[in-house]
C-alpha cells in the first residue's frame, strides 16, 4: 500500500500538473471527508451496541451474583446429603449389628430353650403313656443337655443359669421315669418262656433304644442295672427254651435205628444204603421243615439225625447272630437310623460293624453271658450224636460240613464271635476223629473181606472171600455165610456200588465254599489214605475174581471184570471234579489191563 499512494499521487499531480504535496493534501481531505460519513452513517449502530454491552455486562454481574449463590446452596446442599449418607450409613451399621444379635439371641434361644412341650411330657406324663412323645422329647433334651456343656459352659447369667436349672430338672426326671419302664419291658421275657424273644426285641425294645441311650449317658449305674436285668432275663429264657428243645431232639433221636453202611456189607441182604438225599443236611439252606419240640410227643415220629442237628444248629447259629446284631444295636450305641428289618436281625451291617469298634467287647462279653446256657445245651446235644453207634461215615461228614459252613455264615453275617466259632469248631474237630475212626473201619471190612483174617489157628493165612467161595461150590460142604445173599459177581456188583456211591457222596460235601478249611482236611485225608486204601482193597476182590472165579465159574450172565470196572469209571462221568476225573481215569486203566 506504501507504493500504491505514492504512485496514485504522483500519477495526479501528472494529470493535474500540481505539486505533489498538495494532490497528497486534497487525497487525505477526501479520506478523512469519507470517513467522517462513514462514522456518522455507523455511529448509532456503535452506540446501540455500546448500550447492549453495558446491559449485557450488567446482566453478566448479575448472573455472576445468581451463580454464587447458587453455588453456595449447591455447597450447602452437598453438605447436607453428606450428613444425610453419613447418618444412613450408621443407621444401616446399627440395623446390622441388631439383625446379628437378633440372630444370635434367636439361635441362643434354639439352643440353650427348652420347648414348652418338652418339660410339659417329662413332667406331667408317665412314659408308658405316650412312647413316641418320650422319644421325641428325650432327644431333644439331649441335645439340650449336650449345648450347655459345651457352646455355654463358659457362660454365666442369670437366663442361662435358669435354663441349666430347668434342663437339669427335666434330666432327674426323665431319669427317674425311663428306668422303672424299660425294667418293665424287659420282664415279660423272664415271666413268659412263651413269649418270642426276637419279636420282643424287634418290636418292643429296640424302638426305645434312644431311652435306654439316655439312661446310659447320664446315669451309667441305672444302664447297668437294666443291661443286668435283660441278661439275666435272656439267660433264663434261653436256659428254658433250649433246654425243652434239646431234651425233646434227644427223645427223637434214638428212634432212629441206622447201620454203619459200610462198603464190605453192601452184598448183605438186609443192608440199607445210605440215602443220598441226607447230604443236603450239609447245606445251611436246606428246605425241609424244621423239628418242632411237640413232635417228640408222638411215638412214631423219627427222622436222621442230621436231620436234627440241622434244624438245632440252625436255630442255634440264627440265635446267636440275632442276639449279639440285637446287642450291638440296643447297648453299645450303633444307633439306628431306620426301623430293623427281619432280615437284618440276623446279622450286623457295615456301618454297625464300624460303629461298634469302640464297643465290640461290651457287646461281645455281654453276649457269652447271655448265650452260655444256649453253648451248654448244644454242646450235650452234640454229644448224644457223636454218640450214636453205629454212625455211618456221610451222616458224620453232613454234620461236620454243616458245622464248617455255619462258620462261614456267621462271618458272612459279622457275628461270628470267638465262642461261637469255638462251639462249632469243637464239633468240626471231634467229628474228623470219628470220621478217621470210621473209614479206618472201613478200610478194615473190606481187608476181611479180601484177603480174610490175617492167620488162622494153625498160623497158616487165611482163605480169601472168592478162595472160601470157590472150595464150597467145587465140594459138598455148606455155602459159606459170605455167600449167602447170592452168587460172587452180584456181590462184587454191589460193593462196587456202594463204594462209587459213598466216594461220590463225599465229594459232593466237598464244596468251594470250605476251600482252605478244616473240612478241605478231611477231604485231603480221606483221598491221601483212607479213599485210596479202600479202593486198593476193591480193586484186590476184582483181580481176584478176574483171576479165580470169573472164567471157572461164572455164568454167561455174568459181568466180566472189565465191564465191571467200566460200570465204576461211568458212575464218576458225570462230575467235573478233578478228583471224580482222576478216579474215573483210575477205573478205566483197571479196566484196560484186565480185558
Amino acid at each position: 500500500m506504501a507504493h500504491v499512494v505514492p504512485d496514485a499521487a504522483a500519477l495526479a499531480s501528472l494529470a493535474a500538473q500540481r505539486p505533489v504535496q498538495d494532490v497528497c493534501k486534497d487525497m487525505v481531505a477526501q479520506l478523512e471527508t469519507r470517513d467522517d460519513a462513514t462514522w456518522d452513517a455507523r455511529s448509532a449502530t456503535l452506540e446501540s451496541m455500546a448500550r447492549d454491552v453495558m446491559q449485557s455486562r450488567t446482566l453478566l454481574d448479575s448472573m455472576r451474583t445468581q451463580l454464587q449463590g447458587f453455588h453456595h446452596e449447591l455447597q450447602s446442599t452437598s453438605e447436607h446429603i453428606e450428613s444425610l449418607q453419613n447418618t444412613s450409613s450408621a443407621l444401616t451399621d446399627r440395623v446390622r449389628d441388631e439383625e446379628q444379635r437378633a440372630s444370635q439371641l434367636s439361635q441362643w434361644l434354639l439352643a440353650a430353650a427348652l420347648p414348652p412341650s418338652v418339660v410339659r411330657t417329662v413332667h406331667t406324663t408317665r412314659t408308658s403313656e405316650d412312647p413316641s412323645a418320650w422319644l421325641d422329647a428325650v432327644q431333644q433334651l439331649e441335645v439340650h443337655l449336650e449345648k450347655m456343656h459345651t457352646q455355654f459352659a463358659e457362660n454365666t447369667g442369670s437366663a442361662l443359669d435358669e435354663l441349666a436349672a430347668v434342663g437339669e430338672q427335666c434330666k432327674r426326671t426323665a431319669i427317674a421315669k425311663i428306668r422303672p419302664y424299660l425294667l418293665g419291658l424287659i420282664e415279660p421275657i423272664k415271666t413268659s418262656v412263651s413269649t418270642t424273644l426276637p419279636i420282643l426285641q424287634s418290636s418292643v425294645l429296640l424302638p426305645n433304644q434312644p431311652l435306654y441311650q439316655f439312661l446310659a449317658a447320664h446315669a451309667p449305674r441305672a444302664g447297668a442295672e437294666v443291661q443286668l436285668a435283660y441278661v439275666n432275663a435272656a439267660r433264663i429264657y434261653y436256659d428254658a427254651a433250649f433246654r425243652r428243645y434239646v431234651r425233646a431232639l434227644k427223645r427223637i433221636l434214638p428212634r432212629w435205628s441206622d447201620g454203619a453202611h459200610l462198603v464190605a456189607h453192601a452184598w448183605r441182604a438186609n443192608q440199607e444204603r445210605f440215602a443220598m438225599e441226607r447230604l443236603k443236611f450239609a447245606r445251611p439252606s436246606a428246605t425241609d421243615a424244621p423239628i418242632l419240640a411237640y413232635m417228640s410227643e408222638e411215638p412214631g415220629f423219627r427222622v436222621a439225625p442230621e436231620h436234627l442237628f440241622h434244624t438245632l444248629a440252625l436255630v442255634f447259629l440264627d440265635t446267636a447272630c440275632s442276639e449279639y446284631a440285637f446287642l450291638a444295636r440296643f447297648f453299645s450305641g450303633t444307633r439306628m437310623h431306620a426301623p430293623v428289618s427281619a432280615e437284618q436281625m440276623l446279622c450286623v451291617s457295615e456301618s454297625e460293624a464300624a460303629a461298634l469298634e469302640a464297643n465290640a467287647g461290651i457287646a461281645r462279653e455281654t453276649w457269652r453271658q447271655v448265650m452260655e446256657p444256649v453253648l451248654y445245651h448244644f454242646d450235650d446235644f452234640r454229644h448224644a450224636l457223636l454218640g450214636v453207634h453205629p454212625a455211618p461215615l456221610l451222616m458224620l461228614l453232613v454234620s461236620a460240613t454243616l458245622a464248617t459252613r455255619l462258620i462261614a455264615l456267621a462271618k458272612e453275617r459279622r457275628c461270628l464271635l470267638l465262642e461261637l466259632e469255638s462251639a462249632l469248631m469243637r464239633h468240626v474237630l471231634d467229628t474228623w476223629a470219628l470220621i478217621a475212626h470210621a473209614l479206618d473201619h472201613e478200610v478194615e471190612a473190606l481187608q476181611l473181606l479180601s484177603i480174610g483174617k490175617r492167620h488162622d489157628a494153625t498160623g497158616a493165612r487165611a482163605a480169601s472171600f472168592f478162595e472160601r467161595w470157590g472150595a464150597t461150590f467145587t465140594t459138598d460142604a455148606p455155602i459159606d455165610l459170605l455167600c449167602m445173599s447170592g452168587a460172587p459177581p452180584l456181590m462184587l456188583r454191589q460193593l462196587c456200588d456202594a463204594y462209587a456211591t459213598k466216594y461220590l457222596g463225599v465229594l459232593q460235601l466237598h464244596g468251594a465254599e470250605i476251600e482252605g478249611s478244616l473240612q478241605q482236611g478231611y477231604v485231603l485225608y480221606m483221598d491221601s489214605h483212607s479213599l485210596v486204601r479202600m479202593r486198593k482193597e476193591l480193586e484186590r476182590l476184582v483181580r481176584e475174581y478176574a483171576e479165580n472165579y470169573w472164567k471157572v465159574h461164572a455164568g454167561e450172565d455174568a459181568d466180566a471184570p472189565r465191564r465191571l470196572c467200566e460200570w465204576v469209571a461211568e458212575q464218576f462221568a458225570p462230575f467235573s471234579d478233578t478228583q471224580a476225573q482222576q478216579e474215573m481215569a483210575h477205573w478205566k486203566a483197571l479196566a484196560a489191563s484186565l480185558s
